[in-house]
Protein backbone atom coordinates (compact mmCIF):
# COMPACT_ATOMS: atom_id res chain seq x y z
CA UNK A 1 0.00 0.00 0.00
CA UNK A 2 1.33 3.51 -1.21
CA UNK A 3 2.09 6.07 1.92
CA UNK A 4 -0.32 8.46 2.47
CA UNK A 5 0.19 11.53 0.96
CA UNK A 6 -0.85 13.78 4.18
CA UNK A 7 2.17 11.90 5.90
CA UNK A 8 4.65 11.98 3.20
CA UNK A 9 3.63 15.80 3.26
CA UNK A 10 4.31 15.73 6.41
CA UNK A 11 7.70 13.95 6.51
CA UNK A 12 9.26 16.52 4.07
CA UNK A 13 7.86 19.31 5.64
CA UNK A 14 9.14 18.03 9.39
CA UNK A 15 12.77 17.47 7.65
CA UNK A 16 12.60 21.18 6.18
CA UNK A 17 11.37 22.64 9.41
CA UNK A 18 13.21 21.05 11.74
CA UNK A 19 16.49 21.39 10.06
CA UNK A 20 15.87 25.24 9.44
CA UNK A 21 15.34 25.64 13.11
CA UNK A 22 18.71 24.20 13.74
CA UNK A 23 20.15 25.82 10.85
CA UNK A 24 18.92 29.64 12.04
CA UNK A 25 20.99 28.69 15.82
CA UNK A 26 24.54 29.59 13.90
CA UNK A 27 25.96 33.07 13.34
CA UNK A 28 26.32 32.01 9.56
CA UNK A 29 22.75 30.05 9.54
CA UNK A 30 21.01 30.36 6.63
CA UNK A 31 17.19 29.51 4.79
CA UNK A 32 17.28 29.84 0.95
CA UNK A 33 14.76 28.35 -1.70
CA UNK A 34 15.41 28.12 -4.87
CA UNK A 35 13.33 26.20 -7.65
CA UNK A 36 11.81 23.79 -5.76
CA UNK A 37 14.72 23.32 -3.17
CA UNK A 38 14.27 24.54 0.66
CA UNK A 39 18.30 25.35 1.97
CA UNK A 40 18.36 24.91 5.39
CA UNK A 41 21.93 25.40 5.41
CA UNK A 42 24.13 26.40 8.74
CA UNK A 43 27.29 26.49 7.11
CA UNK A 44 29.47 24.38 9.06
CA UNK A 45 31.85 21.23 8.35
CA UNK A 46 28.99 18.88 9.49
CA UNK A 47 27.03 18.09 6.23
CA UNK A 48 23.86 17.00 8.12
CA UNK A 49 23.29 20.54 8.84
CA UNK A 50 24.06 21.69 5.31
CA UNK A 51 20.72 20.54 3.28
CA UNK A 52 18.85 20.76 0.00
CA UNK A 53 16.22 19.20 0.13
CA UNK A 54 13.63 18.82 -2.89
CA UNK A 55 10.49 20.14 -0.94
CA UNK A 56 7.44 19.15 -3.92
CA UNK A 57 6.68 16.07 -6.00
CA UNK A 58 8.47 16.20 -9.05
CA UNK A 59 6.02 15.77 -12.17
CA UNK A 60 9.09 13.57 -14.42
CA UNK A 61 12.64 13.15 -14.73
CA UNK A 62 13.43 16.16 -16.57
CA UNK A 63 11.36 18.41 -13.76
CA UNK A 64 14.33 16.81 -10.58
CA UNK A 65 16.83 16.86 -12.84
CA UNK A 66 16.56 21.31 -13.46
CA UNK A 67 16.22 20.85 -9.37
CA UNK A 68 19.21 19.06 -8.56
CA UNK A 69 21.33 21.31 -11.41
CA UNK A 70 20.08 24.36 -9.76
CA UNK A 71 20.85 22.69 -6.69
CA UNK A 72 24.88 22.19 -7.17
CA UNK A 73 25.04 25.11 -9.62
CA UNK A 74 23.78 27.09 -6.06
CA UNK A 75 26.33 25.46 -4.30
CA UNK A 76 29.22 24.97 -6.63
CA UNK A 77 32.02 26.47 -4.39
CA UNK A 78 30.87 25.60 -0.83
CA UNK A 79 33.21 26.10 1.97
CA UNK A 80 31.34 23.06 3.84
CA UNK A 81 29.97 19.58 2.77
CA UNK A 82 26.36 18.95 2.16
CA UNK A 83 23.29 16.69 1.30
CA UNK A 84 20.65 16.98 -1.23
CA UNK A 85 17.28 15.15 -0.12
CA UNK A 86 14.92 13.31 -2.42
CA UNK A 87 11.37 12.03 -0.98
CA UNK A 88 11.21 9.08 -2.61
CA UNK A 89 7.32 8.63 -3.62
CA UNK A 90 7.62 12.53 -4.89
CA UNK A 91 10.09 11.64 -7.43
CA UNK A 92 9.89 9.27 -10.49
CA UNK A 93 10.13 5.93 -11.19
CA UNK A 94 13.94 6.13 -12.51
CA UNK A 95 14.98 9.07 -9.90
CA UNK A 96 18.11 7.05 -9.26
CA UNK A 97 19.80 6.95 -12.90
CA UNK A 98 18.39 10.81 -12.25
CA UNK A 99 20.77 11.46 -9.30
CA UNK A 100 23.18 9.28 -11.45
CA UNK A 101 22.81 11.28 -14.26
CA UNK A 102 23.68 14.84 -12.23
CA UNK A 103 26.28 13.76 -10.57
CA UNK A 104 25.56 12.44 -7.36
CA UNK A 105 25.29 9.57 -5.33
CA UNK A 106 22.96 8.24 -2.81
CA UNK A 107 24.78 8.83 0.36
CA UNK A 108 22.36 7.09 2.72
CA UNK A 109 18.04 6.76 3.16
CA UNK A 110 16.49 7.68 5.89
CA UNK A 111 12.81 6.98 6.63
CA UNK A 112 10.18 9.45 8.20
CA UNK A 113 8.39 8.19 11.32
CA UNK A 114 5.61 9.32 13.35
CA UNK A 115 4.07 8.63 16.71
CA UNK A 116 0.90 10.21 18.60
CA UNK A 117 1.60 8.68 21.79
CA UNK A 118 4.39 6.13 22.69
CA UNK A 119 4.46 2.40 23.46
CA UNK A 120 4.90 1.05 26.79
CA UNK A 121 8.62 -0.27 27.12
CA UNK A 122 9.23 -4.09 26.26
CA UNK A 123 11.55 -4.60 29.24
CA UNK A 124 12.43 -3.09 32.25
CA UNK A 125 14.72 0.19 32.08
CA UNK A 126 18.72 -0.14 31.67
CA UNK A 127 20.78 1.16 34.38
CA UNK A 128 21.07 4.56 32.96
CA UNK A 129 22.42 7.73 34.89
CA UNK A 130 20.49 10.13 33.01
CA UNK A 131 21.05 14.16 33.01
CA UNK A 132 19.87 16.72 31.06
CA UNK A 133 22.46 18.99 28.64
CA UNK A 134 22.30 22.30 30.61
CA UNK A 135 26.15 22.68 30.20
CA UNK A 136 29.51 22.15 28.07
CA UNK A 137 30.20 19.02 29.41
CA UNK A 138 26.52 17.12 28.26
CA UNK A 139 27.06 19.37 25.01
CA UNK A 140 30.56 17.93 24.36
CA UNK A 141 28.91 14.34 25.48
CA UNK A 142 26.23 14.70 22.46
CA UNK A 143 28.65 15.86 20.28
CA UNK A 144 31.16 13.12 20.81
CA UNK A 145 28.98 10.07 20.76
CA UNK A 146 27.08 11.09 17.73
CA UNK A 147 30.81 11.37 15.98
CA UNK A 148 31.64 7.84 17.31
CA UNK A 149 28.05 6.18 16.51
CA UNK A 150 27.52 7.78 12.84
CA UNK A 151 31.74 7.34 12.35
CA UNK A 152 32.83 10.59 11.88
CA UNK A 153 35.55 12.27 11.17
CA UNK A 154 37.28 13.27 14.52
CA UNK A 155 35.70 16.59 15.59
CA UNK A 156 33.24 16.68 13.02
CA UNK A 157 30.03 16.99 15.07
CA UNK A 158 31.15 19.96 17.36
CA UNK A 159 29.41 22.43 15.95
CA UNK A 160 26.54 21.00 17.96
CA UNK A 161 28.65 21.56 21.52
CA UNK A 162 27.95 25.23 20.50
CA UNK A 163 26.43 27.16 23.26
CA UNK A 164 24.45 28.65 20.51
CA UNK A 165 22.95 25.28 19.13
CA UNK A 166 20.73 24.57 22.71
CA UNK A 167 18.39 27.46 23.16
CA UNK A 168 15.75 26.46 26.25
CA UNK A 169 13.33 24.60 24.26
CA UNK A 170 16.29 22.34 22.92
CA UNK A 171 15.92 19.16 25.48
CA UNK A 172 18.67 17.06 25.58
CA UNK A 173 19.69 13.76 27.87
CA UNK A 174 22.68 12.17 28.16
CA UNK A 175 22.67 8.09 29.46
CA UNK A 176 26.02 7.13 31.60
CA UNK A 177 27.37 4.09 33.00
CA UNK A 178 29.80 3.70 35.85
CA UNK A 179 30.34 7.56 34.93
CA UNK A 180 30.67 7.03 31.33
CA UNK A 181 28.60 8.47 28.64
CA UNK A 182 27.31 5.87 26.74
CA UNK A 183 24.10 7.48 25.00
CA UNK A 184 22.06 10.60 24.35
CA UNK A 185 18.76 11.81 22.55
CA UNK A 186 17.61 15.76 21.97
CA UNK A 187 14.07 17.19 21.21
CA UNK A 188 13.15 20.31 20.21
CA UNK A 189 9.58 22.07 18.75
CA UNK A 190 9.71 21.52 14.81
CA UNK A 191 6.46 21.43 12.16
CA UNK A 192 3.74 21.49 15.94
CA UNK A 193 5.59 18.18 16.98
CA UNK A 194 8.24 17.34 19.62
CA UNK A 195 10.96 16.55 16.85
CA UNK A 196 13.64 13.98 18.10
CA UNK A 197 17.63 14.10 16.57
CA UNK A 198 21.01 13.66 17.99
CA UNK A 199 19.93 10.04 18.78
CA UNK A 200 23.26 8.36 19.34
CA UNK A 201 24.93 5.41 21.30
CA UNK A 202 28.45 4.42 22.05
CA UNK A 203 29.55 1.64 19.23
CA UNK A 204 30.38 -0.51 22.50
CA UNK A 205 27.45 -0.37 23.85
CA UNK A 206 24.16 -1.45 21.29
CA UNK A 207 21.56 -3.44 21.93
CA UNK A 208 21.23 -2.68 25.76
CA UNK A 209 18.08 -0.68 25.27
CA UNK A 210 19.63 2.38 26.11
CA UNK A 211 19.13 4.51 23.28
CA UNK A 212 15.09 3.88 23.61
CA UNK A 213 15.47 4.59 26.99
CA UNK A 214 17.55 7.75 26.76
CA UNK A 215 14.79 8.92 23.93
CA UNK A 216 11.80 8.51 26.15
CA UNK A 217 13.10 10.40 28.58
CA UNK A 218 14.48 13.16 26.37
CA UNK A 219 10.77 12.90 25.05
CA UNK A 220 9.00 12.95 28.47
CA UNK A 221 11.12 16.14 29.44
CA UNK A 222 10.42 17.78 26.69
CA UNK A 223 6.62 16.94 26.80
CA UNK A 224 6.87 19.08 30.09
CA UNK A 225 8.41 22.15 28.39
CA UNK A 226 6.43 22.10 25.07
CA UNK A 227 3.14 20.33 26.03
CA UNK A 228 2.83 18.32 22.58
CA UNK A 229 1.80 14.94 22.02
CA UNK A 230 2.96 13.85 18.37
CA UNK A 231 6.44 13.54 18.01
CA UNK A 232 8.75 12.85 15.05
CA UNK A 233 12.03 11.70 13.34
CA UNK A 234 13.74 10.74 10.64
CA UNK A 235 15.33 7.13 11.46
CA UNK A 236 18.27 5.84 9.58
CA UNK A 237 18.23 1.97 8.65
CA UNK A 238 19.80 0.85 11.73
CA UNK A 239 17.70 2.96 14.20
CA UNK A 240 14.41 2.14 12.13
CA UNK A 241 14.00 -0.86 14.49
CA UNK A 242 14.24 0.72 17.96
CA UNK A 243 11.94 3.18 16.94
CA UNK A 244 9.15 0.93 15.71
CA UNK A 245 9.09 -0.99 18.91
CA UNK A 246 8.61 2.42 20.14
CA UNK A 247 5.66 3.21 18.91
CA UNK A 248 6.47 4.81 15.77
CA UNK A 249 5.01 4.31 12.16
CA UNK A 250 6.75 4.94 8.77
CA UNK A 251 5.93 7.82 6.35
CA UNK A 252 8.56 7.81 4.00
CA UNK A 253 11.96 6.99 2.91
CA UNK A 254 14.39 10.13 1.71
CA UNK A 255 17.23 9.85 -0.01
CA UNK A 256 20.17 11.93 1.10
CA UNK A 257 22.43 12.84 -1.44
CA UNK A 258 26.27 13.64 -1.67
CA UNK A 259 28.72 14.94 -4.47
CA UNK A 260 30.95 11.74 -3.20
CA UNK A 261 30.29 8.18 -3.44
CA UNK A 262 28.96 6.48 0.31
CA UNK A 263 32.69 4.99 0.46
CA UNK A 264 33.78 8.10 0.87
CA UNK A 265 31.38 9.03 3.98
Amino acid sequence: MPPRADLVREAVDSLVDAWSVMARRFPTGRVERIDGVTLPWADVPLPFLNFGVVDSPCADASELRRRLDALRAHLAGAEHPWFGAVCEPWAPGDWRDVVADAGLHVAITITGMVAERLLPPRRPPPPLALRRVDDARGRRAVAELNNLAYELPDGMCDAVADASFWPDDMVGAVGAVDGVDVCTASVFPAAGTRYVALVATHPDHHRKGYAAHVMRHALQEAHAVLGLERSILHATDAGRPVYAAMGYEDTARIALLSTEPPEAH
